[in-house]
Parts: C-alpha cells; structure tokens; sequence
C-alpha cells in the first residue's frame, strides 16, 4: 500500500518546462533628444526571441535575444538621408507567474547599438556601441492549444550608452518545447 501511494505522488509531481517565446511589436522611445532633428522619428519595429526553464519553482529563467529600434532619421532635399539607430540586447530574464495567464519579466545583461545610414546613394552600417541595459514587462498570454499560448507583452527597456528609454507593446506567441 506504501508503494502505491509512493507511486502516486510520483505521478502527481509536475514537470519542468521549457517555453520558447517569440515578440514582435512596436516601441516609443521616450527619452529626451537634445536637438529637434527634422525628420526625427522616435518609433519604430521591436523583436526577440527567448527561451525559459520553468522548474515548477517559484522563479523561471532563461535567455533573449532581440533587437529594438532607437530612432529613424529621414530627410529630403538636395540630397536624402536615412538614418536608422538600433540595438541588439541579450538578457538574462528572471520570470514569474503572480497570477493565472500573467508574466512578469525582468532582464539584464549587454546591449550592442548599431546604426546604418543611406546617403547620396551609399549606404553603410557601423557598429556604435556596448553597454549594460535592463528591461522589466508584463505579459498576459491566453491559450490557443494544449502547447501554444498567444497574448501581448508590454516592456520598459533601458541602455545605459545613450541613456535610452524605450517603451513597446508586443504581440507574445509561447510553444511549450517540453514538459506539460
């Protein structure tokens, strides 16, 4: 009789999971520009893929990697130039589920700022800089299937190299890899 009751208790123990998250949204970078540039567009694609282990615990870690769009440049006249600022972030992430279907997220690690330029017909991309950056969000994900959930993230993102503030909302589709 021990023995089955180990048994069950076995059976009822729920596993660990591992979830692949994919985000694609759209920002606003909310920080203060010392000039007023023509053609200055401070909105623009944000997108990241992340992978987390949930040990049933009370915490859930992983890794993402994504990429957000700090500014737009455009202008006309005698000659066109487009400008576009960007970052690669890889963090860290710690999550945790407060509440049925809701996510609460906060992410560290290093930033890798980009730009590239398409002027008088040249085009050119540069490498800018690397910083530390954090990000903290909240995710609500609804299920879809028994592996899939679908929802939206809303992210506050902050780079430490040009002092970048960086709001976004998301559209979240989650895939159980394993695990229940």
């Amino acid at each position: 009789m021990l023995a089955a009751g180990a048994a069950q208790a076995q059976e009822v123990k729920p596993k660990s999971t591992v979830t692949l998250f994919a985000n694609l949204g759209y920002e606003q970078n909310v920080s203060a520009f010392n000039d007023s540039l023509q053609g200055l567009d401070r909105s623009g694609p944000v997108a990241s893929v992340r992978v987390m282990w949930h040990p049933q615990f009370l915490l859930s870690f992983g890794w993402e990697v994504g990429y957000t769009t700090r500014f737009t440049v455009k202008q006309s006249g005698d000659s066109t130039i487009d400008q576009t600022s960007g970052a690669w972030p890889i963090f860290f992430v710690l999550s945790m589920s407060p509440a049925k279907r809701m996510l609460v997220n906060v992410g560290f690690g290093p930033v890798f700022s980009t730009t590239s330029v398409n002027a008088l017909g040249v085009a050119a991309k540069s490498y800018t800089g690397f910083s530390s950056a954090y990000m903290a969000s909240v995710a609500y994900l609804a299920p879809v299937s028994q592996k899939l959930d679908m929802g939206g993230e809303f992210r506050f993102l902050h780079s430490d190299l040009y002092n970048d503030n960086l709001l976004s909302l998301q559209l979240t589709v989650a895939y159980r890899l394993s695990g229940k």
